[in-house]
């Protein structure tokens, strides 16, 4: 979390995802989410911290990568996330200031 915070990802004190949305502002340049064909890394101070590869014909992941073609991502990050299958609840990690948001450019 600390990388994230002294690239000027900022703390979300609240779990509203309207808050987090209004809040959230670009990082610094040196962080980014680089899509190359269905891989998606997220870089931090020019480092790689998380990569995921999706698969085009999943229609989720389809969607991700349309999505991925405009401009920058909303990155939702921190300690006590609950995230499954079906969603993500960032209610404790809000509560507990540990709840990190910024939106990174996209780069292709």
């Amino acid at each position: 979390m600390s990388i994230l915070l002294s690239h000027g990802f900022e703390l979300a004190m609240s779990p509203e995802y309207t808050d987090i949305l209004q809040r959230a502002a670009e990082v610094e340049g040196s962080c980014w989410l680089a899509v190359t064909g269905a891989v998606l890394t997220l870089i931090i101070g020019g480092e790689p911290i998380y990569s995921e590869q999706l698969n085009p014909r999943n229609p989720d992941d389809a969607r991700w990568l349309e999505a991925a073609a405009n401009g920058s991502a909303l990155i939702i990050a921190g300690d006590n996330l609950v995230i499954t299958d079906t969603m993500l609840d960032v209610s404790a990690a809000a509560h507990l200031g540990t709840l990190v948001i910024g939106y990174v450019p996209i780069r292709s």
